[in-house]
């Protein structure tokens, strides 16, 4: 018998996780699971700190976004090289700010607190500002820099910043020149192969014209009813049939979106197909791959995640920028989260996760959970992912868990 679950936010499933990894107080599931991956820890204990804060509707290109309303004393987070948690106050923060977000996160005295000029709002309103004039500036990509406290512009003609600052000047009440920096370009390029190659256990897939990518993760599409397979749009272009890990026609994307925050498509199965790939190795548990998925404001600059691509196999690195924007064949992307996991042809469209890399309890399934799927990598060996979320919304679907 076949059950099919629409997986829940990664909230529901860590309090169940947490809940088995320790039997008596709430300070000795904290201390294990600090013990056990620190880096797990600080990412989860962060999400509750943003789970405080409230939330509201903006208009991103066009688009309406339920985004976190950070308050105006709040200047970002990052996890550090020792896998310590770091949040950042501005330095007009209240004396008691400081407590209150402690108490919030466990009381946990290891947290480091430290003080930058500019709010994480006012950091996000100059990179949505830019983001619609990015060609127009020849600006190649923009980064939200938690570490910095700056908005980091790669940009393809060093002679536009002075018009990028007055721009934003004339956009922007109060615009300090402090809260950007400018780069030398990068280079960008998809990382869809033109040939089949050597395939990670069961995930590859490639398309009868020969190109090859990977699949993300299976999802339900609402409107249609249809279960089905997520992987790049730029590799799922229209009419193209994909097939999975077995040779076997999957089909071709009913709907897709290569623009804004998206780079994702939505492949129905077929009649006979139920499960497209499977992963194979010590490290993964026997069912489903995936346990939950991320919310784009639990993006944690230095959480670790995983990616699986048919090209590299499994890499580990960490989140770079929670927030990056770059231009591709003439489109813009948004709201794409940077890692430093290698990226290389054929592993575009392969699923970002983050999960638990602790010993596990007897019974115990290990929380994999979904951040998005690899898209873009850039000349400094960074990849680039578009969010579950985002994918979520823009195509109408959620990621599903199957029990054969």
């Amino acid at each position: 018998m076949i059950s099919i679950n629409v997986l829940l936010v990664f909230a529901i499933v860590f309090t169940a996780f947490t809940s088995s990894l320790a039997s008596s107080t709430g300070i000795e599931i904290q201390s294990s699971l600090k013990e056990a991956d620190k880096n797990y820890y600080y990412a989860s204990v962060f999400q509750k700190l943003i789970d405080s804060f409230p939330t509201e509707l903006i208009q991103d290109q066009g688009v309406d976004r339920q985004v976190v309303a950070y308050p105006q004393d709040y200047a970002g987070a990052y996890i550090d090289d020792s896998n310590t948690l770091h949040i950042v106050l501005t330095k007009s923060a209240a004396m008691t700010t400081e407590a209150n977000y402690q108490k919030i996160m466990d009381n946990d005295e290891d947290i480091i607190f430290e003080t930058a000029d500019f709010p994480l709002s006012r950091l996000y309103e100059i990179q949505r500002t830019l983001d619609i004039v990015m060609q127009e500036f020849g600006i190649e990509s923009i980064a939200l820099n938690e570490i910095t406290n700056k908005i980091e512009i790669h940009l393809l003609d060093s002679t536009k910043e002075k018009d990028i600052i007055e721009y934003l000047k004339t956009k922007l009440y109060a615009f300090n020149d402090n809260s950007v920096i400018f780069k030398d370009p990068v280079g960008f390029e998809t990382t869809a192969a033109n040939t089949a190659s050597n395939a990670l256990g069961g995930s590859n897939t490639a398309s009868t014209s020969g190109t090859a990518a990977t699949l993300g993760f299976n999802a339900y599409r609402h409107a249609t009813g249809q279960t089905g397979v997520v992987t790049a749009a730029h590799y799922a272009t229209t009419g193209l049939t994909i097939r999975n890990a077995m040779g076997t026609n999957i089909g071709s994307a009913s709907i897709r979106q290569f623009s804004g925050t998206v780079d994702a498509a939505f492949i129905p199965f077929p009649v006979g197909i139920t499960w497209s790939y499977r992963f194979f190795g010590t490290y993964l548990p026997n069912e489903d791959f995936f346990t939950g998925y991320f919310p784009n404001a639990y993006d944690l600059t230095g959480m670790y995640v995983m990616k699986l691509g048919r090209t590299t196999g499994s890499t580990t690195g960490y989140v770079t920028s929670a927030s990056a924007s770059g231009v591709y064949d003439g489109i813009t992307f948004t709201d794409q989260a940077r890692v430093s996991n290698t990226q290389q042809d054929g592993d575009s469209g392969g699923p970002v996760f983050w999960s638990f890399t602790g010993p596990l309890i007897p019974g115990q399934v290990r929380p994999n959970i979904i951040v998005g799927i690899a898209t873009f990598a850039d000349g400094s060996n960074n990849g680039y992912v578009s969010k579950v979320e985002n994918i979520n919304n823009a195509l109408g679907i959620s990621p599903y868990h199957y029990n054969p």
